[in-house]
């Protein structure tokens, strides 16, 4: 029998939780990107099942939505900001600036998605141009990439200025395993709090059964 807690074979811990507060004791990664490139999708693929958005707020969406990822031997934060529907153009500006804000705010690293698929397009353009200065670590992402003989025009996204982007289908899978080494070596160094939030997570969930 499963000991409460123990993860089954081949899932990873996760723990849904509202927007505020989040932990405070592990690593943040934060999903970012203009509308429709497929950032929900990402997180679910990274988390490891389909989690509800919690707390949507009306008008410009500045909900996120955040879960417990636990990967061996780290645990990280993993929060999708904004972006959970479509959004009017004419309010692309303001979503733009709440998922900033929510970056600068939380994350270690960050993780830039673009529509691999549909190529660069200005409102890249705007979300580059304000991660620019964040001094943040920042992988770029590019969704929708079905395989790897699949054009990329990597000069087009090099000028971006975040090197050459991860190719991945958060449909399908594909470069996902890559994608998550490169999350787990961007993180900060582990500390022993890590562990213990992880204690305290399993802890709770065998509370609750």
């Amino acid at each position: 029998a499963r000991v409460c807690g123990e993860p089954a074979p081949g899932a990873r811990a996760t723990e849904p939780v509202s927007s505020s507060p989040l932990s405070v004791s592990l690593p943040r990664v934060t999903i970012i990107g203009r509308p429709n490139v497929g950032k929900s999708s990402l997180f679910n693929r990274l988390v490891g099942r389909r989690v509800s958005i919690v707390e949507p707020t009306a008008g410009v969406t500045r909900d996120r939505v955040a879960a417990t990822v636990r990967d061996g031997d780290r645990s990280f934060e993993l929060i999708d900001t904004g972006g959970l529907g479509l959004v009017d153009e004419a309010l692309l500006k303001e979503h733009i600036e709440a998922q900033i804000g929510v970056a600068l705010e939380l994350a270690d690293l960050i993780l830039f998605v673009v529509d691999g698929k549909e190529g660069r397009v200005p409102g890249d353009d705007d979300v580059a141009r304000r991660l620019r200065p964040l001094g943040r670590q920042v992988v770029l992402v590019a969704n929708k990439v079905e395989a790897h003989h699949e054009e990329l025009g990597v000069d087009e996204w090099l000028r971006l200025g975040f090197g050459a982007p991860f190719p991945v289908s958060a449909k399908e899978g594909f470069g996902i395993a890559d994608l998550r080494e490169r999350i787990l070596a961007g993180l900060p160094p582990k500390v022993a709090e890590e562990d213990r939030s992880e204690e305290r997570r399993v802890g709770k969930e065998c509370r609750s059964r």
